[in-house]
């Protein structure tokens, strides 16, 4: 059996080949702190840069990159992250097209230095500074931006919709298009926004390719509308992410509503009750609504471990009444889940008062053993 180690070993002996053919020999940096030393001596180079890009000098940037580029006598190391620096701090300039071109020829670049994984000599390397990377971040985040300022034109003028958002402009990529589409809903006006809630609303229900943005809208105007759109039928994974948001974006009661209804949901069930869980100790109601629901055969146990994390006085006394009360089996076993995994010292005094008690059965017993 290949062992654990000889894989990335492996994949760094690759990377070596690729590299050694097609540009210098590759620079294996054995100590990250020596490196941080050679590095001070370039501190006048990344304070100009910084400055450069500052003032929003491409023309700059790009003359610097060049000199960094050709100077054979930096060390290799040092020089791949005054390249990487530049062309990172690129991504806050206004490009022309020929910065753009000249930074999409990094976009192949192969790494060339690497640093040691546990900075000892016989362990695996892995990248350290990788310029094709920093390079397609850098024309990403142009990309992103070319978006975001069409679509906010195209809301100020009225002629925005939801349709866009699948149909890029500009040649832009689809993954770029749509979020800058997103940062222009973030950023507009929210009159403007709220004035494409229908077309939204109507465009979730036809497809999930839409939940980002619906989800983006609702966020940006705290509308209980959208955020139930997203969580009642988007996708799964928005709508976990507008569970998590929810309480941040709405009200609490809009919050509390719409982490009930998705209950209903069951790949949803446990994200939301858990975060109903977070706010129990504020809302009497909450906490009754997670009593109520551990007889539940899919809520139940989600609704325990909430409970579970909670463990006031006021979980603890209802817990009580269910075990010593005539509610069914399953919900009693539920709450003696909630006394056996909570922490908290009062459950656990409560757990051992109940086994000193009379008990509807011994499976009841033994769970609270």
């Amino acid at each position: 059996m290949r062992s654990r180690t000889a894989l990335p070993a492996a994949i760094f002996l690759i990377a070596l080949l690729a590299t050694s053919s097609t540009t210098a020999a590759p620079v294996i940096i054995e100590s990250k702190a020596a490196h941080a030393a050679e590095l001070e001596a370039v501190k006048g180079h990344r304070a100009s840069i910084q400055a450069l890009a500052d003032r929003n000098d491409a023309a700059g940037l790009m003359l610097a990159l060049d000199q960094f580029d050709a100077d054979t006598n930096i060390d290799p190391a040092v020089r791949d992250h005054l390249l990487e620096t530049t062309l990172l701090q690129l991504s806050r300039t206004t490009p022309d097209p020929a910065t753009r071109a000249a930074v999409s020829r990094y976009g192949n670049r192969p790494v060339t230095t690497f640093v040691r994984l546990h900075e000892e000599r016989g362990q695996p390397a892995v990248p350290l500074y990788d310029l094709a990377a920093a390079a397609r971040l850098t024309i990403r985040v142009w990309n992103t931006a070319d978006a975001m300022e069409w679509v906010s034109m195209a809301l100020r003028a009225g002629r925005w919709q939801p349709g866009d958002f699948l149909q890029p402009q500009l040649g832009l990529p689809l993954q770029a298009w749509q979020a800058g589409t997103q940062r222009a809903l973030e950023s507009a006006d929210r009159a403007l926004v709220a004035a494409t809630k229908s077309a939204l609303l109507q465009s979730q229900t036809l497809s999930n390719e839409y939940d980002a943005l619906v989800l983006t809208a609702g966020t940006r105007l705290g509308d209980a509308d959208l955020y139930g759109a997203v969580i009642g039928q988007g996708g799964t994974h928005y709508a976990r992410l507008a569970i998590r948001s929810v309480y941040r974006a709405l009200g609490f009661a809009d919050a509390t509503r719409l982490l009930m209804s998705a209950s209903a949901r069951p790949e949803l069930v446990s994200a939301a009750i858990l975060e109903l869980g977070a706010h129990a100790s504020n809302d009497p109601a909450i906490r009754d609504w997670l009593l109520n629901q551990l007889g539940d055969p899919v809520n139940g146990a989600s609704a325990a471990l909430a409970l579970a994390r909670i463990a006031d006085d006021e979980v603890l006394n209802g817990i009580q009444a269910v075990i010593l009360g005539d509610a069914s089996e399953l919900t009693k076993l539920r709450a003696a889940l909630v006394l056996r995994i909570s922490d908290s010292p009062a459950a656990q005094s409560l757990r051992l008062e109940l086994l000193s008690q009379t008990l509807s059965s011994e499976k009841l017993r033994a769970a609270l053993r």
